[in-house]
């Protein structure tokens, strides 16, 4: 059955599922299902939770099907929502507080060593990816994580995170020259080249 959908686009899809298309509809959360579990478990240890809240979004989706907008990206318009009624619940369970605009998340471990692994000497490479991350601060690894692993833009991830554009792209910035400073000259020049030549193909 998925084979019908193989080359049609997630905005095609969207535009089928707002006129009541249960297939499309289904298509779309098998497509982004596995992203959307990934990026909730980044919140909470619960993957019941994370999946709970995925099932929410499935359902206010359908129930608003003739009144939700077009997009142009389903991918961030789906985290975007998923984010919100996730957080929602976290803070509900007093397991998330949120804080001020000028402060980290709370303990909050996001990576974006998916991005960055290539297949040979994957564990060497989780390895060192993690020790270079771990310098970063929990906003500047989530908002990396977001720019390269889930492919939005820095607009997309500024209204997500309720900061603006040019913040996105200072903390990026910052996250880089981190990186930079924080790798060792000798035995991770080549890695850090890696690195950075990945990183920067997706930019």
């Amino acid at each position: 059955m998925r084979e019908i959908f193989k080359h049609i686009t997630d905005e095609v899809l969207w535009d089928a599922y707002r006129k009541a298309d249960e297939k499309a509809f289904a298509e779309l959360f098998q497509r982004h299902y596995r992203s959307l579990l990934h990026y909730g478990l980044k919140f909470t240890p619960d993957q019941q939770q994370a999946e709970d809240c995925i099932q929410e979004l499935m359902i206010r989706l359908w129930t608003k099907r003739y009144v939700v907008n077009a997009t142009e990206s389903v991918r961030y318009y789906l985290l975007k929502s998923y984010r919100h009624i996730l957080f929602r619940k976290l803070r509900q369970d007093r397991i998330y507080s949120e804080k001020t605009e000028e402060n980290d998340y709370a303990e909050e471990d996001i990576s974006v060593e998916d991005c960055m692994i290539r297949t040979e000497s994957v564990e060497l490479l989780q390895h060192k990816v993690r020790s270079l991350l771990s310098i970063l601060t929990p906003r500047q690894r989530e908002i990396l994580y977001l720019r390269f692993y889930q492919n939005l833009t820095p607009p997309e991830i500024a209204v997500l995170l309720n900061i603006n554009a040019q913040s996105v792209c200072n903390i990026i910035h910052r996250a880089f020259s981190k990186i930079r400073e924080g790798a060792p000259k000798t035995s991770y020049n080549s890695f850090i080249s890696t690195v950075f030549g990945i990183l920067f193909f997706f930019f």
